[in-house]
């Protein structure tokens, strides 16, 4: 990492929260979309971690769905 970059990322920590916080709600949006889909399921928060809701996995059953996570990426 250069000096530009260090420089940048100490800039983005006051918004940290911020986009945190807007990421959790993206991710309760999708927990109560795809709540009703059946053979799609996600991880649910721990209550002991400090979640940055970067990333939003999902596990696929290809036999409820009649997709296999592959087919799915590719719609």
């Amino acid at each position: 990492m250069n000096e530009f970059q260090a420089a940048l990322g100490l800039l983005q920590l006051k918004y940290i929260d911020i986009s945190i916080n807007k990421r959790k709600e993206i991710a309760a949006h999708y927990r109560e979309k795809l709540n009703c889909v059946e053979g799609i399921t996600y991880l649910d928060d721990i209550t002991e971690v400090k979640h940055a809701y970067s990333y939003f996995p999902i596990l696929v059953d290809k036999e409820k769905t009649g997709i296999c996570r592959d087919d799915l990426t590719k719609n």
